[in-house]
């Protein structure tokens, strides 16, 4: 989500544009190994689990949880396809130039 406080989704195309204009690539910093409880994979299904948070998240005491919020299970293949399908959204929409994921082991 672009903020409107920040140029919302017309602002962040422009500043891309004018960015790659002056030949500066623009790339995303993500942040995927936690999401806020608020996310609408929390509970998608409607099945809780263990953890709280759904069959995309982690169950376990050991994964489950972040200081930030539920940890994403990077095993589920739904998981995988959710993170590279944002990828391609960001890239293709925004005009992005890459991004930048820190520490992912993503299969």
């Amino acid at each position: 989500v672009v903020q409107a406080s920040m140029g919302g989704p017309v602002g962040l195309r422009a500043f891309v544009a004018a960015a790659n204009r002056l030949g500066l690539a623009v790339v995303l910093d993500v942040v995927w190994n936690h999401m806020q409880g608020d996310n609408t994979l929390t509970r998608y299904d409607g099945w809780a689990g263990p953890a709280g948070d759904g069959i995309y998240f982690f169950q376990d005491s050991l994964n489950a949880q972040t200081f930030w919020g539920p940890r994403p299970n990077y095993a589920e293949p739904a998981v995988v396809d959710f993170i590279l399908d944002s990828v391609q959204m960001w890239i293709k929409e925004f005009g992005i130039s890459g991004i930048s994921m820190g520490q992912h082991n993503l299969h």
